[in-house]
């Protein structure tokens, strides 16, 4: 396991059950955002992708307004039906407390388990 994954498992770790779900819900929402996104610049329906990736048109709106968690399998899924990379559809999701640990905090949970951040 990476110096990196484990920085964000203690960063992660440090935050109250309601503080994380309300990043992880932060997350989900920009996914969904995402989704709608490259799926309306591309002139596509929901209809369309849900067919294209076998769900219904009701499962990809609950995707796209977050109501259901998407899978990353399903998100490649629709990552190719909407010719886009992946990172379009998470890109943004990550910013804030979710973001990957800042060099000071990776130097000080390296320092308390004896590791080398780099």
């Amino acid at each position: 396991m990476s110096l990196k994954s484990i920085c964000s498992q203690y960063i992660f770790s440090q935050m109250s059950g309601a503080e994380l779900k309300s990043r992880i819900r932060e997350l989900d929402l920009t996914v969904g955002r995402n989704l709608r996104a490259l799926r309306r610049s591309r002139g596509l329906s929901q209809k369309q992708v849900a067919e294209a990736i076998g769900v219904t048109m009701q499962q990809f709106q609950k995707y796209e307004t977050a109501a259901n968690r998407i899978s990353v399998s399903r998100m490649l899924l629709v990552a190719d039906v909407l010719n886009a990379h992946p990172s379009e559809i998470i890109d943004g999701a990550f910013s804030g407390t979710l973001a990957a640990p800042h060099q000071g905090q990776m130097q000080i949970i390296a320092d308390s388990i004896g590791a080398d951040p780099k």
